[in-house]
């Protein structure tokens, strides 16, 4: 388990993947930095990222692909205001659990292969940025999931599929670029 905790930004260069997952409770962003080559932040099966204040998941230095690629959980839990997410965040059918405040997608190059959404009364999982989505896609909550501003949602092959429940999507801005593949709700 990698606990990140105080005020300050912390970076890191190159991969990491915690087996042990992350408890994330600093006011401090995280900065994934790519120097020459790409970074990325693997979250492994049976893992959670757990974001517990209102921090923020921010490129560091170097110009090449920085993401995450969540495999298992990666849950807000605490906090009332904005954590911003503005690295590609790739989740081939794993979960996103916004249990407080809003998390929100910024990347221009999010992969969303599937997934298993849940967003808890007053909480928000925001797409600001550009995704790509295919597959199914399962929502709960009495929380929300909001396309907004200048987001974009692009149907990849095979097209998409919600099965949210009654009133958790809500389209408030953006594109949905349903393409011929189709989006079904």
């Amino acid at each position: 388990l990698i606990s990140i905790t105080g005020d300050t930004t912390k970076t890191f260069t190159g991969n990491l993947t915690p087996n042990g997952g992350i408890v994330h409770s600093g006011a401090g962003n995280l900065a994934i930095a790519a120097g020459n080559a790409t970074a990325t932040l693997t979250i492994p099966a049976g893992t959670t990222y757990d974001l517990q204040s209102d921090a923020s998941i921010v490129p560091g230095g170097g110009g090449l692909r920085r993401s995450i690629m969540n495999l298992g959980t990666f849950r807000k839990s605490a906090g009332s205001g904005v954590s911003t997410i503005s690295v590609g965040f790739d989740n081939p059918g794993a979960a996103i659990d916004v249990q407080a405040g809003t998390l929100r997608l910024t990347a221009s190059d999010n992969v969303h292969s599937g997934a298993t959404i849940s967003a808890s009364a007053g909480a928000t999982l925001e797409f600001t940025g550009f995704n790509t989505l295919t597959g199914n896609f399962t929502g709960t909550g009495g929380g929300s999931v909001v396309l907004s501003g200048s987001g974009n949602l692009t149907i990849g092959t095979g097209g998409a599929t919600f099965n949210f429940s009654d009133n958790l999507f809500q389209w408030t801005g953006g594109t949905i670029n349903a393409q011929t593949n189709g989006l079904a709700n």
